[in-house]
């Protein structure tokens, strides 16, 4: 009876280790489940945030492509902008050249007939000079010689005179 009672014993402690070990085995097939479920609920979670930066790359890197476009329409645009400035600038410094020339050969040209009336001029009074001078001389010529004609005219009166008042 001993041995039934320690067979017994032996029986309900191994019924015991048993229902224990059951017991312990579902308590880890719960939380395995736990886990897997856990880990299940962040791999969705992981693919679900990996889509959504996948899907944000996406639309960055479109709208990366996008800005990058209009930065390069908006290059294009001022570049042909600059191109036509720069143009429209050298036609009218060209058109500002050619008429500052064509000031400068006038202005040249009236200088030059001014230049051509004012020796003229010189000449032309240079000559008149001449002949005033000529003129004069000879004004001065013959006041000297009517001078002497009067001075010998009223030496000649005087004589007379004296002559006249002598016979008288």
């Amino acid at each position: 009876m001993q041995k039934e009672k320690a067979l017994n014993a032996a029986q309900q402690d191994m019924l015991k280790e048993k229902s224990d070990f059951h017991q312990r085995t579902a308590e880890l097939k719960q939380k395995l489940e736990e886990k897997e479920d856990e880990l299940t609920q962040r791999k969705i979670d992981f693919e679900r945030q990996s889509a959504l930066n996948q899907q944000q790359i996406m639309y960055t890197d479109q709208k990366a492509s996008d800005l990058s476009q209009q930065l390069e329409r908006t290059v294009q645009r001022y570049e042909e902008r600059i191109k036509m400035d720069r143009e429209e600038m050298q036609r009218e410094l060209k058109e500002k050249s050619a008429k500052l020339t064509c000031e400068k050969e006038n202005a040249e040209a009236k200088f030059e007939a001014k230049r051509k009336q004012v020796k003229e001029l010189e000449s032309r009074l240079q000559r008149e000079v001449a002949n005033a001078e000529r003129e004069k001389a000879v004004l001065i010529l013959k006041q000297q010689n009517l001078e002497n004609q009067h001075e010998s005219l009223q030496k000649n009166l005087e004589s007379q005179l004296i002559r006249l008042r002598e016979e008288n």
